[in-house]
């Protein structure tokens, strides 16, 4: 076979090269717009993630807070709120030979050590946490599509 062999003037050459540069920029300038509106995207849509988890803590918390009140007030059951139960010990029957109750001191009541005296039944119970606000990501300023040099 024959070998045909082209030869480009230099002003098509020069057009071929310049189609060729516009291009790369344009396929370069989309992918930039692209990456741009899905960074965009991604930190809008992580913001509104966070916001909706934060939104469903604070009801959790205001739930939680009720529940703490309503618990932190609550009586204790064995001594009804008192802090003191009866003693029931034998010497105030006159049943024993010791000179005074070994419980109460002869007080006749005793610090009670469900609650520690307090009347409480929860008297260790810790209020909720707060929720901590989310911080949130800030889309990054371009420089303008515009006055880039593509």
């Amino acid at each position: 076979g024959m070998i045909a062999e082209f030869i480009l003037s230099p002003v098509t050459a020069g057009k071929k090269e310049e189609a060729s540069i516009q291009a790369i920029a344009m396929s370069r300038k989309e992918n930039e717009i692209r990456r741009r509106e899905d960074e965009r995207r991604r930190i809008e849509e992580g913001n509104k993630s966070a916001l909706d988890i934060y939104k469903r803590d604070l009801s959790q918390h205001e739930k939680n807070v009720k529940k703490y009140e309503k618990d932190v007030k609550e009586k204790h059951f064995g001594c009804k709120g008192a802090g003191w139960i009866t003693c029931t010990n034998d010497w105030h029957k006159g049943k024993s030979k010791m000179r005074e109750c070994s419980n109460c001191h002869g007080k006749g009541s005793k610090k009670c050590l469900g609650c520690d005296g307090t009347g409480l039944a929860n008297r260790k119970l810790k209020p909720p946490s707060v929720p901590r606000q989310p911080k949130m990501e800030e889309v990054p300023r371009y420089t303008p599509i515009e006055q880039i040099n593509w």
